[in-house]
């Protein structure tokens, strides 16, 4: 159904700027003299100016319309519903026929059916209601209004459109203070007694809108709130259109008491104002349940109002300003100022007429904006409702050993809630996607899902008016088996009462790709949703403290490492107060490839290992008192007694000050000639444990033991004082080592121990050593061509050689994971040790590692630390010295800022597919893109000042 709206729009606005140039002559543009041009009206064609016509235009009632604004002269109309399509053609229709051009507004409501890509960034007024926040109505209007103007100016839209920012079907609730009508925020209660809202013309800056605040119903007590005052001095003059929604029951005396008293003294001397005001006769008249009479009609023009908006019978207010005038009701020159002032603002419009209708262009600032999306996202974070009956368990506490599945009724292809599914726990994904299934593939299906602990239906309800019976049946039975959750993308009213008996439901209002992200973090509870379990969030980069105007030249930094072949593709992650902020990839898994990087794309990670896995472990193993950090190895390795390797300190190995040298390339000692690469490599796995090697190349039991023996044999640094302790050495076989100790004290493998102590726990679906076990190597980027030890590209494999001898387990390298999981842990250290209600580490521990180990080195106990000096420094210069992290052989950080509560991950395959390519540390582009994190932190500050 949407498709065929978008298609039906494209066709009429090519059909609006075909037939404009022939049809332009047919309408008169306002003359910049207004007076010259009120003269040429006739009396009909300038009572016709004070109406504003609401309507609803079909393709049934479409001719019917405009005979009425023919027939009437009328000079504005409001769009309050109908249908898109028939929308459009009236607007070119209008264009082309009218001889004094016709103000067109749109109720915000209306607005996503509208051809200006505003589904996603302007919420439905139920949804801001819902919400319980004026103020984000108030700022997500004022900008659109703003970039609506602008849109007219570079040819968006070339239509004389305007907006009516008030949805008047529905009222702000608010809490009035005993003894006083008050106003909350500008917004009045359902019981107000006067309410002005804005409504913004084309060209026009809309500022604020505002509410009159009485103490009671006499006109001498008449003030207005501290609220509006203070608004007022902040006001940009011109407003142009007061729009008066909720009126007292004036009667023609009244009327002009009120304009004496109230309108003349408070509006037009103290504010000021010099534009529009408009009355809502339906409004008006339908809140006193009365049909509307000549007499309200002259009533509102007489206390102030400029013209007047009514849905049916236009000839009301013709004859009544008619019997006004020759009543001699209103004076001399009243009627007349009005239509001079609606001329005015016509006039100021720039009218093309050489460009009729609704013309496309570039509506990416509409998408774009930050402002609007900023609003847009607090409002549908805000106003979805969860509705539990009993047994209530969302948000979804324990994920360790629970399956979960998505089903999605209403679309076919894959969506952003599936994908943010996944980044919470690993999901299985299954769709209906129309309103109805064949009872053997419902039965197939329910069967399928009867084997998960959870299952989350996605409905989206935008396009149905009702629902298949089989589809109830098939959840209503569904819902026996496993715990369900059925999530409204959409109106909900529409099929709500299909789903009255299922106990667990989302409301989430709406269906854009907003809600989709926020939906899946009500059901985890991602920090900074109902009941938070501080699992990580999404969000926007405004909503942080964070300018997204300096974060996108990241973009720009990013492309050029491509270009310049520094790394074939890209995944940036940043967070910032526990939310994503932004996540994005960039380019191609290989060079000449066409398979293109996107969020879920799985990375080596090479010495992040070490702060992923080995060292975690560690912290674990220390917590419980099962490793002393000053304890030696031969404390745990009884085999190393006798050797150089015995007395070395657990604290030492972690710091890179043991006196351990950096590596050794054990892999040349097996790979010498044909006869001993036979000798410690075959074709085929062992059965008994993973010794993978790389794809079709095994390890032999002989390399573990060769192995082993070559690394306690190796020779300690050179010193010239024996006394003095060594000074700091970056080094994997620390790690090596390490890895026995941790495997030795817990009587598993370094990847298992992980996997049940964090990894399963916390929901990571890519976090892990060997991938190829667990994904499709289709979603893995490649590393090295290794044509020197493995002869093979290198794509699931570990591109570490040491690594891969062990079978891909190792305590400095092996680790693979997307962006997503890799900033899930870092983010569970800057929380302390907390993460998803479970406690992995205390805080102490954390603090404990990851400070300055001391003198001899500025890392902390395995993890990197910024440089206090002038030496190299693994990340951003503006990086806290309270920051830590790791970075990775293959083009990989992970970075942590404790004092800007920031996490930074940049995961790159740059070893693809020649190891020797550094572009990646010469050019600074990991420094150069995280120095951009910090400056948008900055950027955003100084706008607040």
């Amino acid at each position: 159904m949407r498709k065929k709206i978008v298609r039906c729009f494209f066709i009429l606005w090519c059909l609006g700027i075909f037939c404009g140039y022939s049809a332009s002559a047919a309408m008169v543009p306002i003359d910049k003299d207004f007076e010259n041009q009120f003269q040429n009206l006739t009396i009909s064609e300038r009572i016709g100016q004070l109406i504003d016509l609401r309507v609803s235009p079909t393709a049934k009632n479409l001719e019917a319309i405009l005979a009425t604004i023919r027939e009437y002269n009328i000079g504005s109309i409001t769009i309050a519903g109908g249908e898109p399509e028939a929308a459009v053609t009236l607007i070119y229709r209008l264009n082309y026929l009218a001889q004094v051009p016709v103000f067109i507004s749109v109720e915000q409501r209306q607005l996503s059916n509208l051809p200006f890509g505003l589904r996603s960034v302007v919420p439905l007024s139920t949804t801001f209601v819902a919400s319980g926040d004026p103020n984000l109505y108030i700022r997500g209007i004022n900008r659109l209004a703003e970039l609506l103007c602008e849109a007219s100016v570079n040819g968006v839209v070339n239509s004389p459109v305007g907006l009516t920012v008030m949805d008047n079907s529905v009222e702000w609730n608010s809490e009035t203070s005993p003894g006083e009508n008050n106003f909350t925020d500008g917004f009045s209660t359902v019981l107000s007694v006067h309410k002005l809202a804005a409504s913004i013309p084309i060209r026009f800056r809309f500022n604020d809108s505002f509410g009159f605040s009485p103490r009671s119903m006499g006109f001498d007590e008449f003030k207005i709130s501290g609220t509006d005052r203070a608004k007022l001095s902040q006001v940009n003059q011109p407003l142009t259109v007061l729009h008066i929604v909720d009126f007292p029951a004036f009667s023609e005396n009244e009327a002009v008491l009120f304009q004496k008293k109230v309108m003349s003294p408070l509006l037009w001397k103290e504010w000021q104002f010099s534009g529009i005001i408009a009355a809502d006769l339906d409004k008006i008249c339908g809140a006193r349940l009365t049909q509307p009479k000549m007499s309200d009609v002259r009533a509102l023009l007489k206390s102030g109002a400029d013209k007047i908006i009514l849905s049916a019978d236009p000839g009301l207010v013709q004859n009544a300003i008619l019997e006004g005038i020759n009543n001699r009701f209103f004076r001399q020159n009243e009627i007349t100022d009005k239509v001079k002032r609606i001329l005015r603002q016509k006039s100021d419009v720039n009218w093309n007429t050489d460009s009729l209708g609704m013309v496309p262009g570039d509506i990416s600032k509409f998408q774009s904006d930050h402002t609007l999306s900023e609003v847009a996202y607090r409002v549908f974070s805000a106003a979805p409702e969860i509705r539990e009956l009993s047994n209530p368990f969302l948000p979804i506490d324990t994920i360790l050993n629970k399956n979960f599945a998505s089903l999605t009724i209403g679309r076919s292809s894959e969506s952003t809630f599936q994908e943010v599914l996944e980044k919470y726990a690993p999901t299985i994904h299954f769709s209906i996607p129309g309103l109805t299934l064949d009872k053997d593939r419902l039965d197939n299906l329910r069967n399928r899902l009867s084997n998960f602990d959870y299952v989350f239906v996605g409905l989206f309800t935008d396009d149905l008016l009702a629902f298949d019976q089989s589809i109830i049946q098939f959840l209503t039975e569904l819902k026996t088996s496993v715990n369900l959750v059925i999530v409204f993308f959409g109106n909900e009213n529409t099929v709500l009462a299909d789903f009255e008996t299922f106990e667990h439901r989302v409301l989430m209002r709406e269906d854009c790709a907003f809600t989709q992200q926020i939906a899946p973090q009500l059901l985890f509870g991602a920090t900074g949703s109902v009941n938070s379990k501080q699992r990580l969030g999404y969000s926007l980069p405004e909503m942080h403290g964070m300018d997204a105007g300096v974060l996108a030249k990241i973009d720009v930094i990013a492309r050029e490492a491509i270009e310049m072949g520094a790394t074939p593709g890209m995944q940036i992650l940043i967070a910032r107060h526990g939310s994503v902020v932004m996540e994005k990839s960039y380019g191609f898994t290989t060079y000449d490839s066409l398979t293109g990087v996107d969020n879920r794309t799985i990375y080596d990670l090479a010495s992040v290992t070490k702060v992923l896995a080995t060292t975690p472990a560690l912290m674990n193993l220390y917590e419980n008192g099962v490793v002393s950090l000053d304890s030696i190895l031969g404390d745990y390795l009884p085999e190393l007694e006798g050797t150089n390797k015995a007395a070395l300190k657990i604290r030492d190995i972690l710091a890179h000050i043991s006196g351990l040298r950096a590596f050794y390339p054990f892999w040349r000692f097996t790979a010498r000639n044909d006869d001993l690469r036979n000798y410690y490599y075959m074709p085929f796995p062992n059965e008994t444990e993973n010794n993978t090697v790389a794809t079709g190349m095994y390890a032999t039991p002989m390399v573990s033991d060769s192995l082993w023996r070559w690394t306690v044999d190796t020779k300690l640094r050179p010193r010239r004082n024996t006394r003095e302790p060594y000074g700091y050495k970056y080094t994997d076989m620390g790690f090596y080592l390490l890895q026995h100790v941790i495997e030795r004290t817990t009587n598993t493998t370094l990847d298992k121990f992980m996997d049940s102590l964090v990894y399963r726990r916390m929901g990571m679906a890519t976090l892990s050593y060997n991938p190829l076990c667990k994904v499709s190597q289709s979603i893995i980027a490649p590393t090295e061509n290794d044509m020197e030890f493995r002869n093979m590209l290198l794509w699931g494999d570990v591109h570490d050689q040491m690594a891969a001898m062990t079978g891909g387990v190792a305590g400095h390298a092996g680790l693979f994971s997307n962006a997503h999981d890799a900033a899930k842990f870092m983010q569970m250290m800057l929380q302390g040790g907390t993460y998803g209600g479970q406690v992995y580490f205390s805080k102490e521990t954390i603090d404990l590692f990851t400070k300055t180990a001391g003198k001899e080195s500025r890392r902390g106990l395995g993890w990197d630390k910024p440089e206090t000096g002038r030496g190299e420094h693994p990340a951003s210069r503006y990086a806290s010295f309270a920051s830590f992290g790791h970075t990775g052989f293959t083009g990989t950080i992970v970075w942590a800022d404790p004092t800007f509560d920031l996490v930074f991950v940049l995961l790159s395959n740059r070893v693809n597919p020649d190891v020797e390519n550094t572009k990646l540390t010469t050019f600074n582009i990991r420094k150069r893109i995280q120095d951009l994190v910090y400056e948008s932190i900055w950027s955003f500050e100084k706008q607040m000042q």
